[in-house]
């Protein structure tokens, strides 16, 4: 009898452990291989993530320098680059119109440095014709500036500039020896050739020097204590790096992106142990609290097993009563078991489902109200980048009072903005979008023109708050395209009759632009006007929002309220 009792039990207590292991095994089995593909998958993003930012930021930088190469051939800047490589050819000219090519060349290129958001050092012009003389323009300096540079033309990045002009050559961190003031630290250098359109001959090569730190700064953002990012050349030379490299590059997990227009590529360095370590660590611990677990449930069920199905069975007859809809229903075990600890969790869950149930439509609500609200916020912060440089162009240049007028105008657009009102009139949005063009202008200067046509009863009609902004801005961002042309733009509030809907207010946006074949299927909607789609739609059922454009003609976007409007939705 004794026997059979010990072997019963030595049954059942083998029963549990090996029931539990198994299940543990299954458990840490499926949680290491989904913990694994979303870990793996998490670090994939993020790397891309941040190789294309760096992308970005160096990609942006990249092409304000291009910015210089295309000054040079403004007439006056050309003749007085020709001029510097060839003087004879000018020798006969009025000493006046020399003064004025030379002011157009100083003048031209320090508006560029002054208004770019790096630190252009120096612009240096290397005549092809010979001799030993350097032509250097520098951000604080109004005049040019000959300076002796010995033997430039057997310089190996001067000589694959000459051989290929049309091309870009960047040269590695470095200190010229023309430079005025070289405690300020190393320069990156952008160079090309410059060349007659008309006979294609080459006139001299300009190198634009950058401060290092710029790019720098941009790979040390991204960059952490275990992962480094760098730029690295097609060639597979390191141009530029984030920080020390402990290791050669081969003990390195490497990813990395082509930097459009740039010829280099930029690479995200991550060791072993920086990519999986976390991973292997919580398996370890996840191991180590399994294995903990087994035991103390074994301990625990020895001890309670007597008690085991009574206690089981109350359990299971109260949780099939609360199944069946009976919340109120409590499950009371009288004994000190682990099974009363279950009995109170399964109390208060079931306390914490009945709340859950009565404030289910409250959450939907508010979800709802987040998702609005959430919609009202997108800003581009493109255009507070842009704006900052023009306010620091306008410092650069000493026009303190049209600093202080955009400070302020920038200051307005923050108050409506961070409001806490989620609706505004249209003649408050009329003033914003005013203030907001206003500073647009600091960048495009006489280029971008604009009226606003405003009947006096649709001021204070409301509309949500920042509805026409992304509309404004998607005109100003697209309309020129790459033309010249100067862009227009018109923005009315009329109140108008409809036939079969009758007084409605109707908001536009009209531009000159180049305009878009709007039934192409290339064409996608941007986040901004799918913003102002949704939130019309929300605030205003019958609302109506409608795009019309053609390529060469411009863009117009109609927005159309009806009376009832006034009211949110």
């Amino acid at each position: 009898m004794w026997r059979r009792k010990k072997t019963f039990r030595a049954k059942i207590y083998s029963m549990h452990l090996y029931s539990v292991l198994i299940l543990s095994v299954i458990v840490l089995l499926s949680f290491g291989g989904y913990s694994m593909y979303e870990f793996h998958e998490r670090e994939e993003r993020n790397i891309e993530n941040v190789l294309n930012s760096v992308s970005q930021n160096l990609e942006l930088q990249f092409s304000e320098v291009k910015e210089v190469r295309d000054a040079f051939y403004f007439n006056d800047v050309f003749k007085k680059a020709e001029q510097l490589n060839n003087p004879k050819l000018y020798e006969y000219y009025d000493f006046m119109k020399l003064i004025d090519m030379e002011n157009a060349y100083s003048l031209t290129l320090q508006k560029i440095m002054h208004t770019s958001s790096q630190k252009i050092r120096t612009i240096a012009f290397f005549p092809t014709s010979g001799g030993d003389f350097v032509y250097c323009l520098g951000m604080r300096s109004a005049d040019i500036q000959q300076k002796e540079y010995k033997d430039y033309q057997i310089e190996e990045w001067y000589l694959e500039a000459v051989e290929n002009p049309q091309n870009v050559v960047l040269y590695k961190p470095h200190i010229p020896s023309y430079m005025d003031n070289p405690r300020l630290g190393e320069v990156y250098s952008y160079i090309c050739g410059i060349t007659d359109l008309d006979t294609r001959k080459l006139i001299g090569v300009i190198k634009i020097d950058i401060d290092a730190a710029d790019m720098l700064s941009t790979l040390k953002m991204f960059a952490d204590t275990e992962g480094n990012a760098i730029i690295l050349l097609k060639d597979g030379k390191v141009f530029a790096q984030s920080g020390k490299i402990e290791e050669e590059l081969e003990s390195y997990t490497i990813v990395g992106k082509d930097i459009p227009n740039t010829g280099l590529k930029v690479a995200y360095l991550n060791t072993f142990w920086h990519q999986y370590g976390g991973y292997i660590n919580l398996l370890l611990g996840a191991l180590m609290i399994i294995g903990f677990a087994v035991f103390l449930a074994f301990i625990n069920y020895q001890k309670h097993a007597r008690k085991m199905v009574a206690d089981m069975n109350l359990i299971m007859e109260g949780v099939h009563k609360i199944e069946n809809g009976k919340l109120e229903q409590r499950i009371e075990i009288e004994s000190d078991s682990e099974y009363q600890k279950i009995a109170k969790v399964i109390n208060h869950m079931t306390e914490r489902l009945k709340e859950y149930i009565e404030r289910e439509y409250v959450l939907v609500i508010q979800q709802q109200k987040a998702q609005y609200l959430a919609l009202q916020s997108q800003i581009n912060p493109h255009f507070l980048y842009n704006t900052l440089n023009g306010f620091i162009g306008l410092n650069r240049m000493g026009e303190k009072m049209s600093l202080e007028k955009s400070i302020i105008g920038l200051s307005n657009l923050f108050r409506y903005t961070c409001s806490a009102k989620d609706t505004a009139t249209v003649g408050e949005e009329m003033n914003f979008l005013h203030d907001y063009i206003k500073l647009e202008k600091l960048k495009y200067e006489e280029q971008l023109q604009y009226v606003f046509d405003i009947d006096d009863e649709c001021r204070q009609r409301t509309i949500p708050k920042l509805l026409l902004q992304p509309i404004v801005e998607n005109s100003i961002k697209y309309g020129r395209g790459n033309t010249d042309r100067i862009l227009e733009i018109l923005i009315c509030a009329k109140r108008e009759n409809i036939k079969g809907i009758g007084h409605v207010m109707v908001l536009s946006v009209n531009d000159n632009g180049v305009g878009f074949d709007v039934n192409a299927k290339e064409q996608e909607e941007s986040v901004g006007l799918k913003n102002v789609r949704t939130r019309t739609e929300l605030y205003c059922k019958n609302a109506v929002y409608q795009c019309i454009s053609k390529q060469g003609e411009g863009t117009k976007t109609i927005l159309i309220f009806p009376e009832e409007g006034d009211t949110e939705k």
